[in-house]
């Protein structure tokens, strides 16, 4: 069993343009990917084990660099929850 966070924490708003996914979406993603795993002969099962909503304007319209700039150290540190072996699915 494979325990996701699903994290979005790049929103501007509460709406899907401004980065929210209800959580419809998700359940049908993890469906999707339960069935491709079922259908691989797999034994990988995906379980949500929560969701996480930020709704911050200036995270949703940061630019990404790489290497990460001093505002997207911000954020991500802001955010992260759990040990660093934890990796969130995080939409933006």
């Amino acid at each position: 069993m494979i325990r996701l966070l699903t994290r979005l924490s790049c929103a501007a708003d509460s709406t899907v343009a401004g980065g929210n996914v209800p959580d419809a979406w998700i359940t049908q993603q993890l469906a999707v990917m339960n069935a491709q795993a079922k259908y691989g002969q797999t034994d990988f099962r995906f379980q949500l084990t929560g969701t996480d909503r930020s709704v911050n304007a200036s995270w949703f319209h940061l630019e990404v660099s790489d290497p990460p700039g001093r505002a997207e150290i911000d954020m991500k540190t802001a955010l992260r929850k759990g040990g660093k072996v934890v990796t969130p699915q995080q939409s933006c």
